[in-house]
């Protein structure tokens, strides 16, 4: 992925910040007064509300959504998940390597889920975590592809047995579905639904936030402006630059998420090039 547009997000930020303190500092203290309790206000009211409505949100309208798909996949009868992991290993394997086919695959399976003691070597969990992961994304974005992959679970003491055994006919496969959505899906979803819940709240806030500037700056109009009222208007555009630059950066992750960072602007890599924008993407990601 490309990072030479590095600099836009620089230049963006520069921009803003040049634009809002002149605009702000000329316009003097008394009449962007209420705009610092308004923005600090604004931004306190979508991180809070963002963070308390996202989980329910995610649970009233997207969560059987998710599993409906989870159980499309696991359901599919054109996926075989033994043959697509022989494939798998076939395309991974040295020249002249011989690999396992599916049958022989799905006999190791069987054999080893009938064992005393169940043990299954960690390239064959691997290749069947893998494929299922990528089976799974392709019908339910993960929005990323999560870091999670079910060879975690099914390192577990029979934990691969409780995901193969889902393709074993006449097995259900609810508990699978639980798991992946619980470990897959619901934290990437969650945090989707957080970045869009915290945009909606802040631009509410931000269009209440202008009708008050407005009122009050009709207000004001006859107030005479001192030189300190410029002075002192100057924390109040830095807030306001805070507040516009924590916004875009939401936005930018929110992009950047719900496209897996494979968009030539909004992609991780070109974040971490600027100079000063990257820092303030790092202090909003910490907050969200």
């Amino acid at each position: 992925m490309g990072t030479q547009f590095w600099w836009f997000y620089d230049v963006l930020a520069a921009a803003l910040t040049i634009g809002i303190v002149y605009v702000v500092v000329a316009k003097g203290f008394n009449k962007v007064v209420f705009q610092l309790v308004a923005f600090v206000a604004s931004l306190l009211v979508g991180i809070l509300g963002a963070n308390f409505l996202a989980p329910k949100v995610y649970e009233e309208m997207f969560q059987d959504k998710v599993r409906g798909s989870i159980r499309y996949c696991l359901e599919d009868e054109n996926f075989d998940i033994y043959e697509s992991a022989s494939e798998a290993l076939a395309l991974s394997a040295a020249q002249d390597e011989k690999t396992p086919d599916a049958e022989e695959l799905h006999t190791a399976f069987i054999k080893a889920s009938k064992a005393p003691t169940p043990v299954l070597e960690d390239w064959y969990m691997e290749a069947f975590s893998n494929v299922l992961l990528s089976h799974l994304n392709r019908v339910q974005p993960m929005h990323p592809m999560t870091a999670y992959a079910p060879i975690e679970w099914m390192s577990q003491p029979g934990g691969w047995c409780d995901v193969l055994t889902v393709f074993e006919e006449g097995h259900s496969a609810d508990l699978v579905i639980e798991h992946i959505e619980e470990t897959c899906y619901r934290d990437n979803y969650i945090q989707l639904v957080r970045l869009a819940m915290f945009l909606l709240i802040e631009l509410v806030m931000l269009i209440i936030c202008c009708v008050i500037a407005s009122m009050t700056n009709n207000l004001d109009q006859s107030m005479h402006l001192r030189r300190g009222d410029h002075i002192l208007a100057l924390p109040v555009a830095l807030v306001e630059v805070i507040v516009f630059l924590f916004v875009i950066c939401v936005t930018v992750r929110f992009i950047v998420q719900f496209t897996d960072g494979e968009m030539l602007l909004f992609n991780q890599p070109t974040i971490d090039e600027t100079f000063v924008f990257r820092y303030i993407y790092g202090v909003q990601e910490m907050l969200f």
